[in-house]
């Protein structure tokens, strides 16, 4: 990457302090570990980072966010590593959708490579934050994964698909 001049960073602090051109951050796991283990504000701060310093290019921008830790919780079957999980990812889709209504011309599709664990909800209450749940394995399922789209262009996600076809979809904007 330093051969096609971008700048490298190997920890978070950097990665956010820099305001290099070309940027790639390459972060320990201890950065990305669990949420429910400490890893406090990373997928937010990220991507306001990224959308902040890139955001304004008039070429537009290609950002690609993963809640990696939800899959992990379902292959662990730990019920509230794929609920902190799935809220910190929410967050992150809550800026994500504050940035593509500032700007008008942002694409979020929204989706998943595939379903872990098989997780059941049995029950649960928000008030107080309990949820019950079962897994059926700790390993991938065949479940169909939903595909959400928001703005520009979003009904072309509309249907069911294999995921690669995601990507063919997403091709056609970016080649543009």
């Amino acid at each position: 990457m330093r051969k096609k001049g971008y700048t490298v960073t190997y920890n978070f602090e950097d990665f956010k302090k820099s305001n290099a051109d070309k940027l790639v951050g390459l972060v320990a796991d201890n950065e990305t570990r669990p949420k429910i283990e400490g890893r406090g504000e990373f997928l937010t701060e990220a991507f306001l980072k990224a959308a902040g310093q890139f955001g304004k290019d008039p070429k537009g921008l290609f950002m690609m966010l993963e809640g990696a830790q939800i899959d992990y919780g379902g292959h662990r079957n730990n019920v509230s590593q794929v609920i902190t999980e799935n809220l910190d990812f929410d967050k992150v889709i809550g800026k994500a959708l504050e940035f593509a209504d500032s700007n008008g011309e942002t694409l979020i599709v929204i989706t998943a490579d595939h379903e872990t664990g098989g997780l059941t909800l049995l029950d649960g209450d928000i008030q107080s934050g309990y949820v019950l749940g079962e897994f059926s394995t700790n390993d991938h399922t065949a479940v169909p994964v939903p595909v959400f789209a928001y703005g520009p262009h979003s009904d072309d996600f509309r249907g069911v698909y294999s995921n690669t076809e995601v990507f063919k979809r997403l091709l056609k904007y970016i080649q543009k």
